[in-house]
This record gives structure tokens, C-alpha cells and sequence, in this order.
């Protein structure tokens, strides 16, 4: 099965509302999610702070587990591993406007998720 990028802006998001972002992109779009090593640094921060990421960034942690989604090495730059390794997979799901914008400016394709779980 092809993969999909997931970035931190986009686990979060999906969680908060409720959406199980791992298991919809494999059952709606038939993607492998993969993440980088540093979304899981960011989702650790985020999972021992005290701000309203915390719930979604420990049930994330949890889900990586349980997926067992694919984890590549990112060198500390997430968005600059994103942005290197767009092409090599289907497309990227990112809430992050800036880094949106540049993987189109790249030729990549990139979604969004909405509140509701809907990919555009």
C-alpha cells in the first residue's frame, strides 16, 4: 500500500475532534500512514505538557503503537523532512499553511483534514 505523510499539525487536529486520523486515511484513502521521528518528539512534548494537546498527543503516542505506523528518521527538522521526502510518497496531510504552500510550490500533493475527518 502506497504511504501518506501525516505531519503533528494534522494528528492533533484529527484527535481533538475525535478522528482517528491513522485509521481513516488507510480505510478512506487507502494510504500507509508514516510519520518522522520528530512528530513523535513533538507529540512526546505535547503529551507531557499541561495545554490542551496533551489528551490528543498521548491518545497519538498510543495509536502509533497500535498502527504500528511507519517511522522514518528526520535529522531535528520535521517540516524540512517532510518537504525532502514529499515526492517518494503519495501525498502529505498537513494542517500547517506555510508547509502547504511550499509542497505545492514542490509539485507535491498535499491534503488538509477537517474537523469532521474529511480529507481536501
Amino acid at each position: 500500500m502506497p504511504g501518506i505523510i501525516v505531519d503533528t499539525s494534522s494528528i492533533l487536529l484529527a484527535l481533538q475532534n475525535n478522528v482517528d486520523i491513522f485509521r481513516e486515511v488507510q480505510a478512506r484513502l487507502g494510504l500507509d500512514p508514516v510519520i518522522s521521528t520528530g512528530v513523535v518528539r513533538e507529540l512526546k512534548s505535547k503529551a507531557g505538557s499541561s495545554g490542551r494537546a496533551r489528551a490528543p498527543a498521548r491518545t497519538a503516542l498510543e495509536l502509533i503503537k497500535r498502527y504500528k505506523v511507519k517511522t522514518e528518521a528526520d535529522n531535528g527538522y520535521v517540516d524540512k523532512w517532510i518537504l525532502d521526502n514529499a515526492l517518494r510518497f503519495s501525498c502529505v496531510c498537513t494542517n500547517d499553511s506555510k508547509l502547504r504552500a511550499a509542497l505545492r510550490a514542490k509539485g507535491a500533493d498535499a491534503l488538509t483534514i477537517s474537523r469532521s475527518g474529511e480529507f481536501r
